[in-house]
C-alpha cells in the first residue's frame, strides 16, 4: 500500500525554522554536495532520486519515506524486514530502537526503511497526518574526536546539522540537540524535545525513538538511564511500545519489529520502575542473530 501525503504539517512551538537557511545556501551546490556526501553505493538511478529529492527538500516540500526516499536507496542496499505484522495498525505507538553502526548511506536509510514499512502498515490511523510516522533525530552526525587512540571529545560534522534540520523539516521528524555523556556513558543533557511533542504523540502519533544517541557495539542494546524517564512520563496513556532491531549481517541489513507491548504492561523493575533495558532484554535482544549474542555491559 503506498503511502499518502499529510493534509496538514504539525509545528511545534521550538522548532528551529529552516526558512532562513534555504534561502541563504546555494541550492544547485548543496544538491551536488549531499549527493556525493550520501550518495556514495548508489546506482546511477539512485543519484538521480537522491537529487531530486534534495532539490524538494530545499524547496520546503514534503516528502516521504517511500514516494521520495525508498527510490533512491531500493537497488543499492539489501534490507530483510520482520514482524511488520507487530506493528499496530493505529493508535499511539512508541518504537524503542537501538543504534546499529554501519557505512554512512546504511546508517541514514535503516531509519528511513523502518519509517516506509510502519506508515504502510498503519492502516486504520484515522487521517493521513497520524498514519506517518516520526522520528526522533538530533541534529548532525557527530564524529569522536581521538589524541593517540584516546577519545577526547566529540565534533559535529561540519554542514550536517543544517542538512538534518532541512532533512527533518520537510519529512515533518523531529530534531533534538546531540548528546552529551558523563564518564558512565549517562546521557546528562535535557537535548531540547520539542514543546507539545509529547500531546501529539497521546493523540495517536507513531514515534521512533532511540534512546542510545549513539553507534555502539554490535549486539550491545543497553540503555541510557535516561531512557526510562521518557517512557515513566507516558506511565498513564494509552500507548503501545515496540522494539525495533537493526542489526548488520553478512546477507543484509536486518530490521526486526518486535512484539507490541502495552505501557500498563512493560516491564518493571524490582522496585516497580519502567525499564527500558529490561524491555531490551526481554523483548529486542532475542531478535539478535546468533553470532551476534545479547549484551548488556558497562560502558
Amino acid at each position: 500500500m503506498s503511502e499518502h501525503e499529510p493534509r496538514t504539517k504539525i509545528v511545534y512551538d521550538n522548532a528551529p525554522s529552516t526558512r532562513p537557511l534555504r534561502e541563504l545556501i546555494p541550492h544547485g551546490l548543496s544538491v551536488r554536495v549531499g549527493d556525493m556526501v550520501f550518495g556514495k553505493d548508489l546506482t546511477p538511478q539512485g543519484h538521480v532520486e537522491l537529487r531530486r529529492t534534495l532539490r524538494k527538500m530545499l524547496r520546503a516540500e514534503h516528502v516521504t519515506p517511500g514516494d521520495d526516499m525508498y527510490p533512491a536507496y531500493k537497488d543499492a542496499i539489501k534490507f530483510i524486514v520482520e514482524g511488520q505484522e507487530n506493528i499496530p495498525k493505529s493508535g499511539a505507538t512508541l518504537f524503542i530502537g537501538n543504534h546499529e553502526k554501519s557505512p554512512l548511506l546504511a546508517g541514514m536509510v535503516h531509519f528511513i526503511e523502518a519509517a516506509r514499512v510502519t506508515n504502510d502498515m498503519r492502516t486504520e490511523a484515522p487521517d493521513d497526518v497520524m498514519r506517518e510516522t516520526r522520528i526522533i533525530m538530533q541534529r548532525g552526525l557527530s564524529r569522536p574526536i581521538r589524541v593517540f587512540g584516546r577519545k577526547v571529545g566529540v565534533v559535529t560534522i561540519p554542514f550536517s546539522e543544517q542538512f538534518y534540520q532541512l532533512a527533518t523539516d520537510a519529512a515533518n521528524w523531529i530534531t533534538v540537540d546531540p548528546p552529551k555523556y558523563d564518564k558512565n556513558g549517562q546521557i546528562i543533557n535535557r537535548q531540547g524535545l520539542p514543546k507539545g511533542l509529547m500531546e501529539e504523540f497521546y493523540k495517536g502519533q507513531a514515534i521512533f525513538w532511540f534512546p542510545q544517541g549513539k553507534h555502539d557495539k554490535p549486539g550491545n542494546l543497553k540503555m541510557p538511564n535516561k531512557a526510562n524517564d521518557f517512557v515513566t512520563k507516558s506511565k498513564d496513556h494509552d500507548i503501545n511500545i515496540n522494539g525495533l532491531v537493526f542489526e548488520q549481517a553478512d546477507d543484509g541489513f536486518h530490521i526486526t519489529f518486535t512484539q507490541s507491548v502495552h505501557i500498563q504492561d512493560f516491564p518493571r523493575n524490582e522496585v516497580g520502575e519502567l525499564d527500558v533495558n529490561l524491555f531490551a532484554q526481554r523483548f529486542m535482544a532475542p531478535c539478535l542473530s546468533a553470532n551476534r549474542p545479547f549484551v548488556i555491559s558497562a560502558r
